[in-house]
């Protein structure tokens, strides 16, 4: 089973963080750690936004945080985005709160999918879809999302969700 190791406060010296639950001295490197991330080492930082908002829009957002929608590239990071879910309060307004946008959308000049860094989909790593999926419902199912089972799923671009970022920037993991 996975372990993630979250990281529960920064205090205000920003020099020490709590990961289960014991205190350890925040490497210099990692000074301005955001708070409002999951951090799993060997995997990356995540955030679920439970604010909706379209495909388009939710990209927009990450990158104003310095990331990107979120890009599985393993089982285990799906196992991470499993628990976010777990964790995450509804998600008022969503087309449906089982699922949450990340990054990767279809690829208008080649039948597949492209991820948000210009990688075909299928090289990312994590290629697992939801039984039936992708299949394009009733045509322009464009934009990628991810079910609370982990699984992979086709969505309408222009219908609100929840939205997975992930931060481009890791140089603080692992923290051992």
């Amino acid at each position: 089973m996975l372990q993630t190791h979250v990281i529960f406060c920064i205090l205000m010296t920003g020099k020490i963080f709590y990961t289960n639950g014991s205190p350890m001295m925040l490497p210099p490197r990692a000074q301005g750690l955001r708070t409002d991330y999951t951090y799993t080492p060997g995997i990356g930082a995540h955030k679920l936004h439970t604010d909706v908002a379209r495909w388009k829009d939710a990209q927009t957002i990450c990158e104003g945080e310095g990331g990107n929608l979120a890009t599985i590239n393993s089982a285990a990071e799906a196992e991470v985005i499993k628990q976010l879910f777990r964790e995450s309060p509804r998600h008022p307004g969503s087309y449906h709160s089982s699922y949450a946008l990340i990054g990767f959308y279809r690829n208008p000049q080649r039948n597949g999918f492209l991820t948000v860094d210009g990688r075909p989909l299928e090289n990312s790593g994590y290629f697992l879809w939801q039984p039936t999926e992708p299949n394009n419902l009733y045509g322009g199912e464009n934009c990628g999302s991810v079910g609370s089972d982990g699984l992979l799923n086709d969505i309408h671009c222009k219908k609100k969700f929840a939205f997975i970022c992930e931060l481009s920037d890791l140089n603080v993991l692992p923290l051992s």
